[in-house]
């Protein structure tokens, strides 16, 4: 299912169940077409196609050729063995008192997620409610004032924290410390109140780092019924370095032992077919930046994230 401009799984590598496979190198929009009984058409809306054969004795001959082109995944940290990761969020109240009940239930617990460590809001969508997560990467005090000393508790338990983050930053607007709205006949967003020590959009705005239109230099402004956002650029090595020191600063020092890595699949399409590429590697380049700040932290060894788009 989805459209053509669906990024959350876009990888060009056809493998067939005889361990051989065509894998291309190219972002460029690609169709296989697999209709005809023994034939495997592969176009691509390029000039120059860069493409491999692989063949092994076996799957797992296969795809230890594939890693070599692509890298390979970490093997686990040890504690990830331990148990069950289980996701909670709700605020640090909550958090501790559901990490209470399973401990007392006999459940072994190796680590906890918890996707709204840096504050969320309600978002109303034809009269379903939703909690979503406010896109500003710093602990909201309101919601976890001890965070640090929970991690620590937890963490003497043998329990690990897992966090979340995207590649978006929230304008957060009026929302510090205060109560405010949007309202739409079809969805109603709510921003609640929160303390953050640091609101990380607007530097980001003024300093370069959000994605522009290449034509008028306009802002890209992600819009998701009510909820606005910028992206970052990952195509700036400064904007890249902005974004690293945010994970070290906030997830790494706040003793984050891993995150989900959500979203990728946003960069737009402004018409052009250079941009169908960049929109296919965005993915890749978020992924990669992720590994870049795992393998650079002195305990990287012992990190894990996980990735939705691909």
């Amino acid at each position: 299912g989805g459209r053509h401009d669906h990024t959350y799984s876009c990888v060009p590598h056809l493998v067939t169940s005889r361990a051989r496979g065509l894998f291309l190198d190219n972002s460029d929009y690609t169709v296989f077409d697999l209709r005809n009984r023994g034939t495997i058409a592969v176009e691509v809306l390029s000039t120059d196609v860069r493409a491999r054969l692989i063949a092994g004795a076996s799957p797992l001959e296969y795809m230890t050729e594939v890693t070599k082109l692509t890298g390979r995944m970490q093997p686990l940290p040890d504690w990830a063995h331990r148990g069950a990761i289980v996701g909670m969020q709700g605020g640090g109240r909550r958090v501790k008192q559901l990490v209470q009940k399973m401990k007392d239930a006999g459940v072994e617990l190796a680590g906890v997620w918890t996707q709204d460590w840096c504050g969320s809001r309600e978002q109303t969508v034809l009269g379903n409610t939703f909690k979503r997560v406010f896109w500003n990467w710093d602990v909201d005090k309101l919601a976890y004032p001890d965070w640090d000393a929970m991690v620590a508790d937890f963490e003497g338990h043998g329990i690990r924290m897992l966090t979340y983050i995207n590649p978006f930053l929230s304008d957060t607007g009026p929302v510090q410390g205060s109560e405010s709205s949007l309202d739409n006949m079809f969805y109603r967003v709510t921003s609640g109140e929160h303390a953050w020590d640091k609101v990380y959009y607007q530097t980001a705005k003024e300093e370069g780092h959000l994605l522009k239109h290449p034509q008028t230099g306009d802002l890209f402004g992600i819009e998701q019924l009510g909820i606005v956002a910028g992206m970052i650029d990952l195509d700036k090595p400064r904007s890249r370095e902005f974004y690293s020191g945010i994970m070290q600063a906030e997830l790494l020092a706040h003793r984050s032992s891993g995150w989900m890595g959500d979203f990728g699949e946003y960069y737009p399409l402004y018409g052009d077919s250079s941009a169908i590429a960049k929109h296919n590697d965005y993915p890749e380049k978020w992924a990669q930046l992720q590994r870049e700040v795992q393998d650079g932290a002195a305990n990287g060894n012992d990190l894990l994230f996980f990735s939705r788009s691909a």
